[in-house]
């Protein structure tokens, strides 16, 4: 396990892109559509931090490799029991990020769409299936796009994972019908639908197993029995559970959880867990009032739109929602034998003495409420 040598000679990004997609017309106003593209990276900019050591890693029990330590440069070496200043022979640096180029991850994205278009009325449904994979992530800085990418591998490894714009399915549907009452008058009714998981995400482990100076970006061990895994309570005054009952606890949490009761026995993968289907009505009412004065038109179009309408038909339709936890467990060190990790899983309600259950919860942002909107507009010609 060690890190790829440094290629000079950055390259500008590049990309493959091709895209195929056909319309099919199967009369009295129905169309099909089919499309797909498919992204391969050629030369993605991609991160590392060359002050990490790229020898001495230690393989811990869970086959994650530990760094000796953060850096190859600490002030003094005081990390490897140095005392010397900082000088040029012997200089202080924490990171020291590299930028080059590989071409591990690509995108492929594919849609279907029906469409039906009359004189007063069109509607559109399509589906699309996306998977996308990259090996960096975006970020403000260079360290940044470095440190925020979640893994179980050398960080300095450039290895693909799911991205952080990855949502592996999407449904979209719209529907408008106009009715003219008379020349005065003016109605629509529109309806778009939405249906997709609220995102996807990582789960993570609170503090930096690996050494490698971050300390939310290592991915999470899902232990497959109790053998597989160290636990202890933090802080122990006031949290009595034995090793028992943390593990009970901690098992009941990765079972009732679609995705970590999948990875026994492996690591959790960078934006794999993805959170549950959210199905979501918008509505719209435009009337259109008509009139003419002189040689002059107007119309003044009142309009009113309800966001979420599925919501406010009933307060359990159209919630997102949102991980209880993506860091279940926190870091406390490494064992006496130098090779096993240790953890605690702290309570959902310390208060309460409430363990961590279910992987996910309602939303309570505005996105999971309904909201109504009321306008009024004058248009003159």
């Amino acid at each position: 396990m060690v890190t790829k040598p440094y290629k000079p000679n950055y390259k500008f990004p590049q990309v493959f892109k091709s895209t195929l997609a056909a319309d099919k017309k199967l009369g009295n106003g129905w169309t099909v559509t089919a499309e797909g593209s498919y992204t391969k990276q050629l030369n993605a900019s991609v991160f590392q931090n060359i002050a990490l050591p790229s020898t001495g890693l230690v393989k811990l029990t869970d086959g994650r490799y530990r760094f000796p330590y953060i850096t190859s440069f600490p002030l003094g070496g005081s990390q490897m029991g140095g005392t010397a200043r900082s000088s040029a022979a012997n200089p202080q640096i924490g990171n020291a990020i590299y930028m080059t180029n590989s071409n591990a991850g690509y995108a492929a994205t594919g849609t279907l769409q029906v469409q039906k278009v009359s004189k007063n009325f069109v509607a559109t449904a399509a589906y699309t299936r996306q998977v996308a994979y990259d090996a960096a992530v975006t970020g403000s800085t260079a360290a940044t796009m470095w440190g925020s990418k979640a893994t179980s591998d050398n960080p300095n490894e450039f290895v693909a994972g799911l991205s952080n714009n990855y949502l592996p399915h999407r449904i979209i549907a719209s529907m408008i019908y106009k009715k003219e009452f008379s020349k005065r008058f003016l109605s629509s009714v529109g309806l778009v639908y939405e249906g997709a998981p609220n995102y996807a995400t990582s789960y993570n482990v609170s503090g930096d197993i690996n050494n490698d100076g971050i300390s939310f970006n290592d991915l999470m061990f899902v232990p497959k029995d109790a053998s597989q895994i160290k636990l202890v309570t933090v802080p122990k005054s006031t949290d009595q559970r034995d090793q028992a009952t943390l593990w009970n606890q901690l098992n009941t949490f990765i079972e009732n959880n679609p995705y970590l009761s999948t990875r026994r026995g492996q690591f959790a993968e960078r934006n794999a867990y993805v959170l549950p289907w959210t199905h979501k009505l918008d509505l719209n009412f435009t009337q259109d009032i008509r009139f003419t004065s002189g040689k002059n038109k107007h119309t003044i179009r009142l309009t009113a739109d309800i966001y979420n309408f599925t919501n406010l038909l009933n307060k359990d339709w159209g919630v997102f929602y949102v991980p209880t936890t993506t860091q279940p467990l926190v870091f406390q060190g490494i064992d006496t034998d130098k090779v096993t990790p240790i953890y605690a899983f702290p309570f959902l309600d310390p208060t309460k003495q409430i363990p961590q259950s279910r992987p996910y919860t309602p939303s309570p942002g505005i996105g999971s409420r309904w909201q109504l909107q009321i306008g009024v507009r004058y248009l003159f010609n």
